[in-house]
């Protein structure tokens, strides 16, 4: 392997204390590659850690710019959670065709047949009343059994989402605001 393989990033090779701006947050995460989104909020958000580690000037609200107003910045599925540079996006659009077979087989398999059920009402409904979290179209009746027994609209929510047709908007205490990805 030859010897640049070994070298730091410009990220992790930044002085840590320079002036951060909103440009500069943008080209540490571009430099990044991605940075993961953490529910967990122990002492602060895995992603905040992360950036602050890199530079200690780093303001939460740069990022909330960049993510929720600029749209410099989108969230999806790395390996979790993530954010990442908006530049990246076309090069998702091929990730976001294979999602639509694979997605459709696995979760029928793990939520059962007729999951898909409340596909087209839930797409209709963001596509008509714009942004929504989760609960804005959760069916009367589905009582909530834990972190991974969504309702049927949740699912839809986040298939629309795995395969590119919702975006995240923005956050409302860490749930997620899902709108059409042409508005987002």
């Amino acid at each position: 392997m030859p010897a640049a393989s070994f070298l730091p990033s410009r990220a992790s090779a930044a002085p840590p204390n320079r002036a951060l701006t909103k440009a500069g947050l943008l080209q540490l995460i571009h430099d990044l590659g991605f940075v993961q989104v953490d529910s967990i909020q122990t002492v602060e958000r895995a992603h905040h850690q992360i950036l602050f580690s890199r530079n200690q000037t780093y303001r939460r609200e740069h990022l909330k710019a960049l993510l929720e107003k600029e749209r410099a910045l989108f969230e999806h599925w790395t390996h979790d959670a993530s954010i990442l540079p908006s530049a990246f996006f076309v090069y998702w659009k091929h990730k976001f065709r294979h999602q639509e077979k694979v997605l459709v087989e696995r979760w029928r398999k793990w939520r059962g047949e007729g999951f898909e059920a409340a596909f087209e009402e839930t797409y209709e409904r963001v596509r008509r009343d714009g942004a929504m979290l989760a609960r804005d179209v959760k069916a009367d009746g589905h009582v909530s059994g834990g972190w991974w027994n969504w309702h049927p609209n949740k699912t839809a929510l986040e298939y629309f989402w795995h395969t590119g047709k919702f975006a995240i908007a923005g956050r409302s205490n860490f749930q997620k605001i899902y709108d059409l990805t042409e508005r987002v």
